[in-house]
């Protein structure tokens, strides 16, 4: 807690929200912000938020009518003075951060623009030996980020994306990602990730089917907000209805992309041999 000259009122942290107190003002960044569809009628909008110390919180703006009209204001990557909401125990699973609360946005609730508490873009980038071994064990939104090496072809399977949806037909494209250890995890990006992921990948000139070689030129992808799972009893990440992000060949301060490259490329080297690196 911290008093604050300039707005003259008690600033919170994220990790100190709790149902026992009404009256709370704490700064946050909106990680992540999504609308239901537009005939999910009566859904709320959801956030994913974050302090100055990169605790992450749950909230949803409730589809009623605000004193001040905030939510259409609201852009990712901003930081707000959020104050008047409550804090609730989650009612929805799976959760996207390990908060044991979330913030419901009420009438009163407002969110008024800062500048910038901190530049960072609070990764919780996860390792992809973790991932394969099964040891994340929890159903939190995660980030990852490595070289795509392989692209299936297009599957078409049966989703439901939310508890409430119908069961739709949806594609789906698996994506193999290798990082700097020369450890490959696999990803799923479902309905409109696997579409925004191929539009993305074909403006790159290649498609579906895809095995990284020798001279093809290395694409860097940064997922944020996946899900750790499993797929065909395999883990792998898959994309979350809506929370979920896909960045291509983004450069991002916080990612070191050449200690990427350079010991993603110093593996294929080694797996193709001293013949076939001569031979390109």
């Amino acid at each position: 807690m911290a008093e604050n000259e300039e707005f003259l009122c008690e600033i919170e942290s994220v990790a100190d929200l709790n149902p026992n107190k009404t009256s709370w003002f704490i700064f946050v960044k909106v990680l992540r912000k999504w609308r239901p569809p537009i005939n999910c009628l009566g859904q709320m909008t959801e956030m994913i938020l974050c302090d100055e110390t990169g605790k992450r919180i749950d909230a949803t703006i409730p589809p009623i009518s605000y004193m001040f009209d905030f939510e259409r204001d609201i852009v990712e990557g901003e930081w707000y003075l959020m104050s008047n909401f409550r804090v609730i125990n989650p009612p929805k699973f799976p959760r996207n951060s390990n908060h044991r609360y979330q913030i419901k946005c009420l009438y009163e609730t407002n969110m008024n623009h800062v500048d910038p508490r901190s530049e960072s873009h609070f990764f919780d980038f996860l390792s992809f030996t973790y991932i394969n071994a099964n040891r994340i064990n929890d159903s939190f939104v995660h980030d990852a980020f490595g070289v795509v090496w392989t692209v299936s072809a297009i599957k078409r399977i049966p989703w439901v994306a939310t508890e409430n949806a119908i069961q739709d037909d949806c594609p789906l494209v698996e994506i193999e990602f290798k990082d700097s250890t020369g450890e490959i995890v696999k990803c799923c990006a479902v309905g409109e990730y696997c579409d925004r992921f191929m539009h993305s990948w074909r403006n790159k000139g290649y498609d579906e089917e895809f095995n990284f070689q020798l001279g093809n030129m290395p694409v860097v992808c940064v997922l944020r907000h996946w899900r750790v799972s499993t797929y065909e009893g395999e883990p792998c990440l898959i994309s979350g209805f809506r929370c979920s992000s896909i960045f291509m060949d983004h450069d991002f301060d916080e990612i070191d992309i050449e200690n990427l490259l350079t010991g993603f490329l110093a593996d294929v080297i080694v797996d193709n041999g001293p013949n076939d690196v001569e031979d390109n």
